[in-house]
């Protein structure tokens, strides 16, 4: 379907740039795009070509402080390969090796993802049965400078458990540090408990607050 230099027309891949503009990559061989009408389902402008060294398959895009990072399956058997770019159709360089040789696995397919400001490297591994049987696997990921991932190594521990973690319309009991005693609002009053099950009883502290201002912030 898209000429010259792509073997297999696989892997795609969509990012959203912070303007709303969304892309389409894809490819075997050369990684070739476009640009996506507002609909997701259509194709605007010209094909682009951004290609970096060594590139096979599995491109994946983000963005970090205003550099674009193109992640992709390098060589064969595969390793995983970064190129950057001050934009998302290219040119891209600072085209390197970040992570080695897969475990048990002949490919290596990734994404980078940021919760909480800590980035994080997910990929598939042949641990539980090689190459056709993968299995999902989350490590750390790090950056040396604004466009350059550090080099990651591969673990069987992963990451630990993210606690805490705040959900959107959520609702949370929240403590206050020094008693480990529960804060409730009430009547624009902060109101620490006596406990976890006795709301509002006698003998709590009260904290008058500004009513314009909401009781607590999660960050």
């Amino acid at each position: 379907m898209t000429g010259a230099g792509v073997n297999y027309d696989i892997d795609p891949a969509v990012f959203i740039d912070d303007d709303g503009q969304a892309y389409i990559y894809w490819g075997n061989g050369a990684v070739k795009g476009y640009k996506l009408k507002e609909n997701m389902i259509e194709l605007e402008g010209s094909m682009f070509d951004i290609t970096p060294s060594f590139f096979t398959e599995a491109v994946y895009m983000h963005k970090r402080n205003d550099y674009y990072f193109m992640t992709y399956a390098y060589g064969w058997e595969e390793q995983m390969g970064q190129a950057v770019s001050k934009s998302p159709t290219g040119s891209f360089s600072n085209s390197k090796i970040i992570v080695g040789y897969n475990i048990n696995c002949n490919t290596s397919h990734q994404a980078f993802i940021e919760l909480h400001t800590q980035w994080y490297y997910i990929y598939h591994t042949g641990a539980i049965g090689g190459s056709f049987r993968r299995s999902v696997a989350v490590d750390y990921a790090f950056y040396e400078n604004d466009s350059t991932i550090a080099s990651i190594t591969m673990t069987t521990e992963g990451v630990k458990k993210v606690n805490h973690a705040p959900i959107k319309n959520g609702v949370y009991k929240i403590k206050a540090k020094h008693s480990n005693l529960v804060l409730d609002e009430k009547n624009h009053l902060i109101v620490q408990n006596d406990s976890d099950t006795n709301t509002f009883a006698s003998g709590n502290y009260y904290l008058k607050m500004n009513q314009s201002i909401k009781p607590f912030t999660l960050k």
